[in-house]
């Protein structure tokens, strides 16, 4: 729950300790590696002493910035995306959201 309030937590939990952050940019990593670079370009950034991953379509005007925790990929409104076990999950789900819409090529 969020301290205060009636909601539960969502998103990525702060880094635990600073031997996270190399964990969390290795699994934003492996998820650049997953996705098609003919249909994605990545950029790896800092983002508030957290790493992030910049992924947007080279189809269409769109992209987001992805995180990690120790447990799952997130979309920066801090929605799940997939387990950090499965990237090639993360980056199908991803690829299905950012996708082109048909004949937009």
């Amino acid at each position: 729950m969020h301290p205060g309030t009636d909601r539960p937590a969502t998103g990525p939990a702060p880094a635990a300790d600073p031997g996270a952050v190399p964990g969390q940019r290795a699994a934003l990593m492996r998820l650049a590696a997953a996705l098609d670079p003919r249909d994605f370009a990545t950029t790896l950034a800092p983002s508030h002493g957290r790493p992030r991953l910049g992924v947007t379509s080279r189809h269409a005007a769109i992209g987001d910035d992805i995180t990690a925790d120790h447990r799952a990929y997130y979309w920066s409104w801090s929605e799940r995306i997939a387990p950090l076990s499965d990237p090639a999950a993360a980056a199908r789900r991803v690829a299905a959201v950012l996708r082109a819409a048909p004949g937009c090529d």
